[in-house]
């Protein structure tokens, strides 16, 4: 049963992302007259080398938390830096299809170091809660001029929502600390699990605020404030990372771009912001590969 839901997810997923990926593309062709008009190369290139900066200083912050999550749920032994680059190493293995294999590089990683498959497993599932917790708390600041009138009223209960969130983030934790076997000297109380949430929470949110100012570094016409450019960030990496089979998100996240900003900025400058920031994304994960890679090396 749990094999066939899988295959569904994995099927749907797929099919969302081509769907994206099409949608995408058919506007992409359509706007290319108005395209022409809001692209000026000299500039373009400058921002998407100043976003690849920004976006790979904000890869670290994923690296360190998944470093602290091996300590947490694994074992005190485990070496932060060695964690953090074999993390990096893992960054352009998200863009291979199947959406899965930067974990298994990861996994490999870790697993030279002694940890158990099944630490591991607890590691990258708290790695997927915190992420998306934090992304989703990131996304309830979102300006109410960005959400279609139907739902607007969710605004209201904002703080109701991240409460909650924070509330399954402490319990889910302390539920993968209580896996761990006896005589490991870590403590399974909340204030412990709280300590660790807080730090790779605020790793994550070091990663949120990087990207945001990496898209604003690339947005060219879109003259947006900071702080809302923050929650529309994290809505479209949020869409491409639940969506199980897109690569690195790939056509999700530049589906969702073009649909929150299209209709408030134009669909010309929407896109071009999307791409580009596709392409600062890219070049970032790739440089900070070789840079866990040369690091690794280094190390041994």
């Amino acid at each position: 049963m749990q094999t066939a839901l899988k295959r569904s997810a994995g099927f749907l997923g797929i099919g969302l992302t081509f769907v994206c990926i099409g949608f995408v593309f058919w506007r992409l062709t359509a706007l290319i007259p108005q395209l022409r008009q809001h692209i000026e190369w000299r500039y373009l290139l400058a921002g998407i080398a100043s976003a690849t900066a920004i976006y790979s200083i904000g890869c670290i912050g994923l690296a360190l938390a998944w470093g602290i999550l091996l300590r947490a749920l694994g074992s005190r032994m485990v070496n932060l830096k060695a964690a953090a680059y074999g993390h990096l190493r893992a960054q352009t293995a998200k863009y291979l299809p199947g959406n899965f294999l930067h974990f298994a590089v990861r996994h490999a990683s870790a697993r030279k170091d002694g940890l158990a498959h099944d630490k591991l497993a607890y590691s990258a599932i708290a790695e997927s809660m915190v992420l998306v917790i934090v992304a989703s708390v990131l996304s309830i600041g979102i300006s109410s001029r960005f959400l279609p009138t139907s739902i607007r009223w969710l605004i209201e209960w904002r703080w109701l929502l991240v409460a909650a969130l924070v509330l399954v983030a402490i319990v889910g934790f302390n539920r993968l600390r209580a896996h761990r076997p006896e005589g490991v000297s870590l403590h399974r109380t909340t204030i412990s699990s709280l300590v660790t949430l807080v730090a790779v929470g605020a790793c994550y949110l070091w990663f949120f605020l990087a990207a945001s100012l990496a898209f604003q570094t690339t947005q060219g016409a879109i003259a947006l404030p900071f702080v809302e450019v923050v929650p529309i960030v994290a809505i479209c990496w949020l869409g491409g990372f639940l969506v199980v089979g897109a690569p690195g998100g790939l056509g999700v996240r530049e589906a969702l771009f073009l649909g929150i900003l299209g209709p408030l900025v134009g669909e010309a400058p929407a896109l071009v912001s999307a791409l580009t920031f596709r392409v600062a994304t890219t070049l970032g994960d790739a440089v900070m590969s070789l840079i866990g890679l040369w690091l690794g090396k280094r190390s041994v």
